[in-house]
């Protein structure tokens, strides 16, 4: 079996099941019997088991009406003019956002790394960049982080599969973009569907793959090298201040390893904490969305920020701990919300990977990415994913028009 089948678009649900039982499922059970002896990490790792056999049973149970869908897209071409206006029009969007980003900041993270600020100063001038936003700017901020987790992504899909002359550039600005807000992970948003393009084109050696695997895996710790972190004053290794949120990281290694696997799941534990103890246990029913909250009346209840408060001791207006879906369906909507949050994941990832236009089809690996430290009601929305479905809803309606014309021929 070769390595790089793995990331093709149709094994992204198999990838998110086995990240989400091994981080969220083996890891805090571990942990819960044999190092804290805690209930939430017990609970949150059979949470886990429930949402991985929603997966499973959403992604192969049933078949989807549209199973033609692929082969009559083939046939009359996949790449229509409207679809690169899309492109063109929404590159415009972003780039006028990113200058109003610019304009209206005094400080630039990317300008706090070389002048010497610590990983203190430069945590809080990324959160007063992209979070602390008010009025017209807070409509901005939102549109931001919408299109840096999906449409910029997607755009620039369809221009490596179009092999366009301005791939390239695209995908130099948006890397450009991760590195000013210094957001460590960002470019991964645009890595990912690169890589499923790359292994559904090619027959990849695992030589090769492990190479680019590299290359990611060193633009990752050159990021963290150059947005700083908490530095360890005590070399030594403690195991058990390994396992708290105020742990101190000695090198960048050491500190990718303890973001990707222990935040998470303390995360995610501390929000069963706090919707045990401070909320009573009561089902929230949607109302951490602050669009569910709205349109239904009621108040949100900021979750993420209660949870953040309980890690660092107070609150904090631009601060959010971030958790799994697995979590945010359980304090919404209970043990019964886990397996359903979880079969319309599987469903999901089965229309984007198998059902949709390769370009559609390789944000799968970027959507189950998300899916381990976001909310799915979040994601679709605040992350533009629901645009995205509806984008494959109009290429349908294109099929039968036969004005719209394809562009593969004319680039090269």
């Amino acid at each position: 079996m070769k390595l790089a089948s793995l990331f093709l678009p149709r094994n992204a649900y198999l990838l998110l099941i086995a990240g989400i039982l091994f981080l969220y499922g083996a890891l805090p059970a571990l942990i819960g019997l044999y190092i804290f002896e805690d209930e939430y990490f017990i609970l949150l790792s059979q949470l886990t088991a429930i949402a991985a056999l929603g997966i499973l049973f959403g992604h192969r149970k049933y078949k989807l009406r549209s199973r033609n869908y692929f082969k009559k897209i083939q046939g009359v071409g996949l790449f229509r003019k409207s679809n690169y206006d899309f492109v063109i029009l929404n590159c415009f969007i972003f780039i006028f956002i990113f200058f109003i980003f610019i304009i209206s900041e005094n400080s630039i993270p990317l300008i706090g790394a070389f002048t010497g600020d610590d990983a203190s100063s430069l945590s809080e001038q990324r959160g007063a960049f992209l979070k602390q936003r008010s009025g017209f700017m807070n409509i901005v901020s939102y549109g931001f982080s919408l299109y840096v987790s999906s449409i910029m992504p997607f755009c620039i899909a369809i221009l490596f599969e179009m092999r366009h002359k301005l791939r390239y550039l695209a995908l130099s600005f948006m890397f450009f973009v991760s590195i000013a807000f210094l957001v460590k992970a960002m470019f991964l948003n645009f890595f990912l569907p690169l890589i499923a393009l790359y292994v559904s084109r090619n027959n990849i050696s695992n030589k090769r793959i492990i190479a680019v695997l590299a290359a990611g895996m060193f633009v990752l710790l050159s990021m963290i090298s150059l947005a700083g972190f908490n530095e360890a004053e005590n070399e030594a290794f403690d195991a058990e201040s390994f396992l708290t949120v105020s742990y101190g990281s000695s090198s960048p290694i050491n500190f990718l390893f303890w973001r990707s696997l222990v935040i998470p799941v303390l995360t995610a534990r501390d929000t069963l904490f706090v919707h045990g103890e401070q909320l009573n246990s009561e089902l929230l029913l949607g109302t951490t969305s602050g669009f569910i909250a709205t349109i239904t009346g009621q108040e949100q209840t900021n979750i993420e920020r209660m949870v953040f408060a309980h890690q660092f001791g107070g609150w904090n207006d631009i601060g959010n701990a971030n958790s799994v879906f697995i979590t945010d369906a359980y304090v919404n909507f209970g043990t019964i919300g886990v397996f359903i949050f979880g079969f319309i994941v599987g469903r999901l990832l089965l229309l984007f990977s198998k059902y949709s236009p390769p370009p559609l089809s390789y944000m799968s690996l970027l959507f189950a990415f998300f899916l381990v430290g976001a909310s799915l009601i979040s994601l679709m929305l605040s992350g533009g994913f629901l645009i995205l479905i509806f984008w494959r809803y109009l290429q349908r309606l294109n099929i039968k028009s036969p004005k719209t014309l394809s562009i593969q021929k004319n680039t090269s």
